[in-house]
């Protein structure tokens, strides 16, 4: 499996978090155990560590906070796994996803022991009850088969089995108030009523506890290519609707034909909202979305309809593409899952290469600057995090082989080959991209990347739709 990979923003620092556990479900593919202390990780709470199923012990993870916290992982199959404190066991928490729409989307929120969620392609609402446990309020591992809707999600759990209920599914393709199709997100307020954002029907219905049926909420032809939604605090009658097609943020009132306002307008006079997605409002009222087309996380406060630019890509490492959804711990850091992340040179994804076994591309293609240079050649390979690798390079930079420029590319190819060869999950992403064209979004370069605006070579998009094209021919 992949390992969750998510960017921490606490004060004015960005800094990756990054997770290990051993899967079972995958034994030719068991990452190492979590080190408390190695480069690239926080621990926020050495006491209330989030803990991670592996299928048959806990695993101690890294803390990244000790309220709440479970991730979904980019496949048919994934765990999610919820560390709440004991003394906040009841406490409403809608966390972060991950969705690919290409595959399965689970849109979920957690709330008094279950976990609700939504499958994007099998048309199901699901509650699924959590077990408290030493601090763990539920870890499920979950599997989804096919558009059936005799087809659930097999749940596989630690200790006592979790009681699975189907509350909502897909008996056919029409349009009624007893079936979903293609439900994209999910929330919940106080009384247990569950609001859908039901895309295929493009409306968002209401189902309260033990219901049969929906009730009609919105209805509008907007609503086919949207991606959050959140209901607004304090109000009855009013969500906040994550628009991807529109690029815009809506605040619908219930029963209304149109959205009320329309949050569009940012700081930034040059880039509006661009295929925004997550969104996650702050105790305050402060509405926060990822606003993935920019690669940037903006703010809008309450009643206000510009929006702050509060978190965006600097050029800097780790670097920040494609929010897509976001999460707050009890202390207010935001957490932000990045879309593709996998395609970076930086993401943690070991190849063996030429005897050697290399932590990330990155490692193996510096390296590869120094080939007759034996003590830099495994200087590099040593090294604990990509970064350092990137570094190490710019030091020596007066030693590095002659011919590189001529044999770049080449090694590229290779390094990028070996690594989505050697892990099918990987692979499994690149080629759902499809036909779409891939690029390396960065203004600090203007070779393996598009420079920022689009004039640079983009050599490292161009790189990976090769080895899709590979791929695909080559099964």
């Amino acid at each position: 499996m992949i390992k969750p990979y998510i960017l921490l923003i606490s004060g004015n620092h960005i800094t990756e978090c990054i997770y290990a556990f051993t899967d079972p479900f995958y034994p030719s593919f068991t990452l190492p155990p979590p080190q408390p202390n190695s480069p690239g990780d926080v621990q926020l709470n050495k006491n209330n560590p989030i803990r991670f199923a592996d299928g048959s012990n806990l695993a101690a993870g890294q803390g990244c906070n000790s309220r709440g916290f479970s991730y979904y992982e980019p496949s048919r199959e994934g765990f999610l796994t919820t560390y709440i404190d004991s003394n906040e066991q009841n406490t409403s928490i809608t966390d972060i996803i991950y969705a690919t729409k290409h595959d399965q989307l689970f849109a979920r929120t957690i709330q008094s022991n279950h976990a609700y969620l939504a499958s994007y392609l099998a048309g199901k609402l699901l509650k699924i009850e959590l077990d408290c446990n030493n601090g763990l309020l539920g870890c499920a591992y979950f599997t989804v088969g096919g558009e059936s809707s005799s087809s659930l999600p097999t749940i596989i759990t630690n200790g006592t089995p979790k009681i699975q209920t189907t509350l909502a599914f897909m008996s056919s393709h029409s349009n009624a108030l007893t079936n979903l199709k293609q439900p994209t997100a999910i929330d919940i307020d106080n009384n247990s009523n569950i609001y859908i954002l039901d895309m295929w029907n493009t409306r968002l219905v209401e189902w309260a506890q033990n219901a049969t049926s929906g009730t009609l909420l919105i209805s509008d032809n907007s609503l086919s290519n949207d991606y959050d939604i959140l209901l607004v605090p304090n109000s009855s009658n009013e969500i906040y609707i994550s628009d991807q097609g529109g690029h815009g943020i809506y605040l619908w009132t219930f029963g209304a034909s149109s959205p009320g306002m329309t949050l569009q307008t940012v700081n930034d006079s040059q880039h509006t909202l661009n295929n925004q997605m997550g969104m996650v409002l702050d105790p305050y009222g402060n509405l926060y979305v990822a606003d993935t087309g920019n690669n940037r996380v903006v703010m809008y406060c309450a009643n206000s309809t510009v929006g702050i630019v509060v978190a965006e890509d600097n050029n800097s490492i780790p670097s920040f593409k494609k929010p897509v959804a976001l999460a707050f711990d009890s202390d207010l850091n935001l957490y932000v899952y990045e879309l593709y992340r996998e395609f970076s040179n930086f993401y943690p994804a070991p190849i063996e290469l030429d005897g050697y076994t290399w932590p990330t591309v990155e490692h193996y293609f510096q390296a590869q600057k120094f080939v007759s240079n034996e003590m830099h050649f495994k200087n590099i390979l040593g090294l604990a995090t990509p970064r350092e690798a990137f570094d190490y390079v710019r030091t020596y930079k007066s030693l590095r082989r002659s011919d590189w420029e001529n044999v770049k590319d080449d090694i590229m190819v290779k390094a990028c080959l070996a690594k989505f060869q050697q892990h099918p999950k990987l692979k499994e992403l690149l080629l759902s991209t499809g036909d779409r064209t891939l690029i390396e979004h960065t203004k600090n370069d203007s070779y393996w990347g598009d420079g920022g605006d689009g004039t640079g070579r983009n050599q490292l998009g161009i790189t990976l739709m090769k080895i899709r094209d590979y791929l695909n021919n080559h099964h």
